[in-house]
């Protein structure tokens, strides 16, 4: 085979790559380095390469070695040889040990470089640390950095030269990868690049970053280290000092808030009377309004107290020049919404008692309604009667949410009453409108992750106004969605939102099931419960959710089966992958429209699966069925059955009674479809199916009868078929997949189908397109890694026009490289 048009060379620049991004090429020649002795850095890039030719010794001035993809399992033997080598790079490869092979590159006396993106395992090679020469490392592999970030902290620290390091994590590590651990040992480095380091607002970051001296972020924080960097330059100050100026200085004043503990409310606790120093001020506070509440404490404020027991207040307003001198001169600090907490716990705010449950239900019934009139009477309430941080919560929504000005204003007055500041900064700051749409889930989530919200509160209230919203087109009203947020546990609050009809709460690990159910039980409008992936177990309660019409908890664990059978109204029910004992409680459920029983261990179908007159759609795939029960039969409102993944060795050739519009028999072990033996089944009559798929079996030949059938999809994929029979083409027939069989020919039948949305017949021994393929009709046709040698001229006069063909695959054949009736090569 000719190698060559996988090869560039570059002589002057000692410049070898291989690039054979199809995988056509499992093996290089042994010889195939020696016509390369002066290369200085190769460049592997292969899907299916397993090893390095055994000539790779012999390259004894290479400098830089990179792998891209391949199946290599270790490193080229011999590597520990190469005493120039300076640089490796490993991406998209997750095949190699790298606690084994770091051993043998820690006798490398040159390298300085490492680019790992791909290792086996999950936890970070912590044998990387032998490697002490290194100054640069990058680690690109975003997914596998998240999994072990301590682990990668513990190997930069070992490397004694390191000063370039870049790492890669997703979004959700930004703040854990600024701890204050390991911004410590990040100072020691000269650059740092981490992608996916995103952070919204400079407000969000962490007050330690103002503790590093030296490093650079490459890409961030310049605007802001470089100048805080000169103002503490030689200044003597503390660590404690320095994280509260820096907090200043980028308007954090939630992190200064978790440093300092509240002064003036434990001073008043002890009945002591400092002064107070105000910076800045709540808003809509006067110094007059302050001291008139804190006047029953013997405590004033004014902007000239300095004394020993002076507590300085500082604000979203307060510049670092002003405080630094308090700060310096060891005043007590406190943030505005500390001084927020005094004010508003001296009042006789009656509303944030316990002992006032009835009107607190009114108010919240009030705000849930979403009613222009109701906000005006609830905010009249919450005027004179205070605002909890449930409260505050609802109002920060409907302040951020609502889309009438009249009413979002007064919410935002209040919450500048009750509310905190800091939040108020935070958004201010971070510039997020809840009033539109775009990804409004990405947009909640980064509100809900301040703490001075309750997030499922924020979120409840949010998913009620924005479903009224017509700027926003992606959340319904009826339904409140989350999705892998672990440890969510629904607020009593809940059960005011009386719009919401449907909860799905899919991979929610840890999932207070519980405290929902409690909680459904007193919503009897909302019938629909998604636990899907949750890894939690479904308490023997959920029988009391009487209500339910849809109730899905795959891959969870059932306390007792049995509860399941009180749920008599239920029109679907998904237990995938739940290991069930016994079966008598689905005679009961006899509304059932549609039941998933994926991956739940059947050896054979359960028979109270007959007394389900009304199902139409039957999952049972990923079981050990080795035969299909003509049972089935007797549902009449069956049409949707996928028994894919089982072990099936004889087609159920009853079904052809059954108008079926989809059958699913993918993954078994059927050898054969015996034409007479189906149309007998069904009185010789025209087949009723609209799917029919057969992938992945052991079939050598598969034929229907011609007009005889109404599909509209139909896949043989992965099969041992060489003859594509023109039975199989009927006009309905709009997406056809047959990859991976031997077929040689695709016929001339294929054009009494007006239309393929899909024709994939890739990895077979297809020779040529000939001059009648030209003239089908094909959106997205794929026939790649066939044997094609020759497209007939009739492609250039028929079907050019199709912009379809651009997307034509014909990749891996032996074609020449170019553009052929619109299809490129």
């Amino acid at each position: 085979m000719d190698l060559t048009k996988y090869i560039r060379y570059n002589a002057e620049h000692g410049l070898l790559e291989w690039n054979d991004y199809e995988g056509a090429i499992p093996s290089l020649p042994d010889d195939f380095f020696d016509a390369y002795p002066g290369a200085r850095t190769v460049s592997i890039h292969s899907n299916d390469l397993t090893a390095m030719p055994a000539s790779f010794n012999k390259l004894t001035q290479l400098k830089s070695l990179i792998i891209y993809k391949t199946k290599f399992r270790e490193l080229p033997a011999g590597i520990e040889n190469m005493l120039s080598l300076e640089y490796i790079g490993i991406r998209d490869n997750n095949l190699m040990d790298f606690n084994k092979e770091a051993v043998r590159l820690s006798a490398l006396p040159v390298l300085r470089s490492l680019e790992l993106n791909g290792y086996r395992g999950t936890g970070f090679p912590e044998k990387i640390s032998l490697l002490t020469r290194l100054e640069t490392l990058a680690l690109t592999n975003a997914k596998k950095n998240e999994q072990d970030m301590p682990g990668i902290f513990k190997v930069i620290a070992a490397l004694p030269r390191l000063q370039y390091l870049q790492v890669d994590f997703p979004h959700t590590n930004s703040i854990a990868f600024l701890s204050a651990a390991n911004l410590a040992i990040l100072d020691r480095l000269t650059e740092v690049e981490c992608r996916g380091l995103w952070i919204s607002t400079d407000s969000q970051l962490p007050l330690a970053l103002g503790l590093t001296k030296k490093v650079k972020f490459r890409y961030k924080f310049e605007d802001l280290l470089t100048p805080f960097r000169a103002f503490v330059a030689g200044k003597g100050y503390s660590d404690l000092q320095t994280q509260l100026l820096f907090g200043l200085f980028i308007k954090n004043m939630l992190g200064i808030q978790e440093l300092l503990p509240n002064k003036l409310a434990a001073s008043i606790a002890q009945q002591l009377k400092p002064s107070l120093r105000l910076l800045d001020k709540p808003k809509g506070e006067t110094i007059k309004s302050i001291n008139s509440k804190l006047e029953q404490y013997g405590i004033s404020a004014d902007n000239n107290a300095d004394n020993e027991d002076t507590i300085v207040v500082v604000g979203g307003n307060t510049t670092v020049e002003e405080a630094a001198p308090f700060i310096v001169a060891g005043r007590s600090l406190i943030t505005v919404d500390h001084l927020n907490e005094v004010l508003i716990g001296g009042g006789d705010h009656w509303l944030l008692t316990e002992d006032n449950e009835p009107v607190n239900e009114q108010l919240l019934q009030l705000l849930c309604s979403n009613q222009v009139e109701n906000y005006k009477v609830a905010f009249q309430i919450i005027a004179t009667g205070g605002a909890n941080k449930s409260i505050q919560s609802i109002l920060a929504a409907i302040m951020m949410a609502h889309p009438d000005k009249e009413v979002h204003k007064a919410a935002e007055k209040l919450y500048d009453k009750y509310g905190s500041q800091a939040f108020k900064l935070y958004v201010k700051e971070s510039k997020i409108s809840l009033r539109t749409g775009g990804d409004v889930e990405r947009k909640v989530n980064s509100i809900v992750k301040h703490v001075d919200v309750d997030s499922m509160l924020f979120r409840l209230m949010f998913h009620c106004i924005a479903g009224a919203n017509d700027h926003i087109a992606r959340v319904n009203t009826a339904i409140f969605s989350i999705s892998e947020l672990p440890d969510i546990s629904l607020p009593r609050e809940m059960i005011f939102f009386t719009g919401i009809k449907e909860l799905h709460f899919d991979s929610c690990e840890r999932f207070d099931i519980g405290g929902a159910i409690a909680l459904m039980k007193q919503m009897p409008e909302c019938r629909v419960l998604i636990l899907n992936g949750c890894h939690i177990t479904i308490p023997a309660s959920i029988g009391e959710l009487t209500q339910l019409q849809t109730l899905e908890i795959a891959h969870n664990t059932l306390a007792d089966e049995n509860a399941l059978q009180s749920l008599q109204q239920l029109q679907v029910l998904n237990v995938e992958g739940i290991k069930l004992k016994q079966w008598d409680w689905l005679a009961s459920l006899t509304q059932l429209r549609t039941l998933n029983i994926n991956s739940t261990g059947l050896t054979a179908m359960p028979s109270q699966l007959y007394a389900l007159q009304q199902l139409g759609k039957l999952e049972a795939k990923q079981n050990k069925l080795t035969a299909v029960p003509e049972q089935l039969a007797t549902l009449p409102m069956l049409n949707y059955l996928d028994l894919s993944n089982n072990a099936i060795k004889e087609f159920p050739y009853f079904l052809a009674r059954l108008a079926l519009d989809t059958l699913l028999l993918r993954s078994n072990k059927i050898t054969e479809v015996n034409t007479d033996k189906l149309y007998a089944a069904n009185n010789n009559k025209s087949l009723q199916w609209g799917e029919l798929n057969l992938a992945r079996n052991q079939l050598t030949s598969f034929q229907l009868r011609e007009g005889m059938h109404q599909l509209r999809k139909l896949d043989i994929s992965h099969n041992q078929l060489e003859v594509l029979d023109d039975s199989l083409f009927a006009g309905p027939l709009g997406s056809f997949y047959a990859s991976n069989n031997k077929i040689s020919v695709i016929p001339r039948a294929v054009l009494k189908c007006g239309f393929y949305t899909y024709f994939w017949v890739q990895h077979n021994l297809i020779t040529e397109l000939p001059d009648y393929f030209a003239k089908a009709s094909i959106q997205n046709c794929d026939l790649s890694n066939n044997k094609i040698e020759s497209i007939h001229p009739d492609f250039e006069k028929y079907g050019k026009e199709n912009h379809g063909r651009l997307y034509w695959k014909l990749g891996n054949n032996p074609l020449p490289r170019g553009q052929v009736g619109g299809i490129y090569i």
